[in-house]
């Protein structure tokens, strides 16, 4: 269900791989100067970022080699194949064809079936002292962080579109003498249920209006947790968001809030969830022994019931109770695991 854990599950291996990329060499750091200086012929002693194709087929004007790569990288991705994803990536990194098909994995879990992957955007990012410091790209409202030691990066931004949502996903290219390869990549949800981070936002600002002040708190979080872009894409309107939901609950946590909804439980976390049909709770219940899996989904129901008479849940699309015993930690499922309800459920036996 949280799918999100899932993309971080699958991709770590890559992005720990991505901040190991070497330097490079003195002889070898930029050796796309000639496009440095034409790209930014205005601004070349500065960091700056520019957009340089956002045609959908990864085509870039004038630059047959970056073409070559963005659309044998849209190919690889739209053909599902490892295989031919390998070779792109930089040969410091030592990806393995397991790795890069867990990331693939990863898009579709997210997008669903018939993932058709395109160029959002091919962004230049001009980084004259070789310094990883973050590059605002102005136009799209992102900051990127560009990979140590390399003077002219282009950062790429893939849209993966399938039956189900969007994902992101970015891919950092360094030039070698030779080609362009890949020395960073994230995957990055970027719709749930159908909505953007901006429609989320909305939604929430709607549901503080209506005095509906958890539901607006778990809506935020979900526009929140869609706007994380890893360790290399940063969006500034996260901060703008994140200062909304504080004000919500008057500086209350949401476990604040809901423990007290539940005082003969020993309530142990509490946190916004992803479900298949929009925004849910999660509630992780401490145990002193195993129940059955009918008794936890008595109880799973018998919570959400009494959520939905209080009006807490009025607007949410189910909630997920999770079961922990005293040695387990409260931030993970433990060995029961849990389960997911919603108002169809409660009509079954």
């Amino acid at each position: 269900m949280v799918r999100l854990l899932i993309v971080l599950f699958y991709l770590i291996s890559v992005q720990a791989l991505a901040e190991a990329l070497v330097p490079a060499k003195m002889e070898d750091v930029s050796p796309r100067e000639d496009l440095r200086k034409k790209i930014f012929a205005d601004s070349l002693t500065k960091r700056a970022c520019k957009v340089i194709s956002k045609n959908p087929t990864g085509a870039v004007a004038d630059n047959p080699s970056l073409t070559n790569t963005l659309q044998k990288l849209l190919d690889a991705m739209n053909k599902n194949s490892p295989s031919d994803l390998v070779p792109l990536f930089h040969p410091q990194l030592k990806v393995k064809t397991k790795q890069v098909a867990a990331a693939l994995t990863s898009i579709s879990r997210i997008s669903g079936k018939n993932v058709q992957s395109s160029l959002f955007r091919a962004f230049a990012l001009n980084n004259p002292d070789g310094d990883p410091q973050p590059t605002e790209c102005a136009d799209d409202g992102i900051m990127i962080r560009p990979l140590y030691g390399h003077r002219v990066q282009v950062a790429v931004w893939i849209q993966a579109q399938g039956a189900d949502e969007v994902s992101r996903v970015y891919a950092d290219l360094v030039p070698t003498k030779d080609a362009w390869l890949i020395g960073a990549w994230n995957v990055q949800q970027w719709t749930h249920a159908g909505q953007d981070y901006n429609e989320w936002r909305t939604q929430a600002q709607k549901m503080l209006e209506s005095k509906q002040l958890v539901a607006a708190w778990i809506f935020y979080d979900i526009a929140i947790k869609l706007l994380d872009g890893g360790k290399f894409l940063n969006f500034p309107v996260g901060k703008e968001i994140t200062a909304e939901q504080t004000k919500v609950l008057a500086g209350k946590s949401l476990m604040d809030v809901v423990a007290p909804k539940f005082p003969s439980e020993k309530l142990v976390y509490v946190s916004s969830l992803f479900s298949r049909h929009g925004a849910a709770l999660l509630l992780r219940f401490g145990l002193e022994n195993e129940w059955s899996a009918n008794a936890i989904r008595e109880h799973c129901r018998t919570k959400f019931r009494y959520l939905l008479d209080d009006g807490l849940a009025r607007d949410l699309a189910g909630i997920r109770c999770d079961y922990v015993l005293p040695k387990e930690s409260p931030s993970k499922e433990g060995i029961m695991g849990g389960i997911f309800v919603d108002q169809d459920s409660l009509k079954t036996k």
